[in-house]
């Protein structure tokens, strides 16, 4: 249920909010990788991933879709790693089944439906993918992949690397994009030294630079300063262009927000919901009071205290990411860094 605070953002922001609905399920946390800043148990039974977990996760996100003003659903679905070569292939009907679920609920209240699978490409099996987005789309709707690269955490070996890299160009045309975190240790790196196959990939499928979102246990060692955040919006510009946001934000004069938390349901693997990934957090971890269904509160106040709605940048910037812009021990420069980037990046 939407609260005071709710209806003021939406209000503020209400020609900035995402159209699109998104649904983000973490449907296990099972994943053959173990990066670094990623804070999964990534050796978690695969119980939640048994058809009856699915089905529950879909009856969790019901009421909202029934409830939700919006008409358009994306489902993003998500591991753990998803696509995982040991899976059955049973584990590939389960995935169908759970997309079919979702689609005959957005039917019975007038929405429409969309999915994402959310990978990390390191597979040999890919036939099986390929036919799971082919049925999907053909009975119930579009159906892409996402996937994700990091400069400094990933610890993959050479392997692993080369396989990535040759999903991508067998699968380079189902692939919606390729989404890189803007965490502290990250932005070091790709300013410090070149990554060739960063550099591939900007040239062949889309990438989008996302803010980090604090981490319970590593908040401290990955989350970056508003100097780090400006240092990277810099460096893209000058270097990546076209990487997301940065096309977005030099070449059109209004932009949506960039936090889909607004408009968004998570529903974790131990089936918890909230409007964001990584709650519950500590209360001392935050400035303001933690709501798990809603980050209006601190939405409100950073739009306040950097005074957004009177920035001659507002229709053309993505504002913050919120959970991050609140933390307690926020590195924050005294002004605003976006002001910043953008007075540099269109003026000079």
């Amino acid at each position: 249920m939407l609260t005071q605070k709710d209806r003021i953002l939406a209000h503020l922001l209400k020609e900035k909010e995402y159209d699109l609905v998104e649904v983000e399920m973490q449907l296990f946390e099972n994943c053959n990788l173990r990066c670094a800043f990623c804070s999964q148990d990534h050796r978690a039974s695969l119980e939640q991933a048994s058809l009856k977990s699915l089905m529950n996760k879909a009856d969790l996100v019901k009421d909202y879709m029934r409830d939700h003003p919006g008409k358009d659903f994306k489902f993003n679905l998500m591991g753990g790693e998803i696509f995982q070569d040991h899976f059955s292939d049973e584990h590939f009907e389960n995935l169908f089944a759970l997309a079919r679920r979702l689609r005959e609920d957005c039917d019975a209240h007038g929405k429409t439906a969309r999915f994402m699978f959310t990978t990390n490409l390191i597979f040999e099996k890919y036939g099986r993918v390929e036919s799971l987005l082919d049925r999907i789309s053909a009975e119930l709707g579009p159906a892409q992949l996402a996937t994700s690269f990091d400069f400094v955490g990933r610890n993959w070996n050479a392997q692993q690397r080369e396989l990535f890299k040759a999903n991508v160009e067998r699968l380079r045309e189902r692939i919606r994009l390729v989404g890189v975190v803007l965490h502290r240790l990250s932005i070091d790196k790709m300013i410090e030294q070149r990554d060739s196959l960063f550099d591939w990939l900007y040239q062949r499928v889309p990438v989008v630079f996302e803010y980090y979102i604090p981490d319970l246990k590593q908040q401290d060692l990955f989350s970056p300063s508003d100097e780090d955040n400006l240092r990277a919006w810099k460096f893209l510009a000058k270097n990546y262009p076209n990487v997301e946001p940065i096309r977005r934000w030099l070449n059109q004069e209004f932009n949506e927000v960039k936090c889909c938390s607004l408009n968004r349901l998570t529903v974790l693997a131990n089936d918890t919901i909230s409007s964001c990934r990584y709650f519950p957090y500590r209360p001392s971890d935050f400035k303001t009071p933690l709501d798990r269904f809603s980050i209006s509160e601190m939405a409100l106040k950073f739009i306040d205290e950097q005074g957004c709605l009177s920035c001659s940048h507002f229709n053309r910037c993505g504002l913050h990411c919120f959970v991050q812009a609140d933390r307690a021990r926020r590195e924050q420069k005294a002004s605003c860094f976006i002001k910043e980037f953008f007075d540099e990046a269109l003026h000079g």
